[in-house]
């Protein structure tokens, strides 16, 4: 209990606007921190590596397995390249 009594007299110390940072979960600050164009190339390249064996059928049954591995090995890349983003190494 006495610890809350402190914060609140701390957060009333602040000036306006302030005390919506000290109130954001550990999921906001996180997802806060998120680079949106990293997650999305991830998660594209994940799907493109996922789906690559049914878009490879739809398209030449001769080259069917030569169009499976450039579909992976372009979704792996893809990913890497999202992966890299959100770890802020690039961009």
């Amino acid at each position: 209990m006495g610890d809350r009594s402190v914060r609140r007299k701390w957060v009333r110390a602040l000036p306006a606007g302030f005390e919506e940072v000290i109130r954001l979960s550990y999921i906001d600050k996180v997802l806060s921190r998120l680079n949106l164009p990293g997650l999305i190339l991830l998660i594209a390249g994940a799907v493109a590596v996922f789906i690559s064996e049914r878009i490879a059928e739809k398209c030449n049954a001769e080259k069917k397995e030569n169009i499976n591995f450039i579909i992976k090995t372009a979704g792996g890349l893809v990913a890497f390249a999202g992966a890299l983003i959100l770890l802020d190494v690039i961009g």
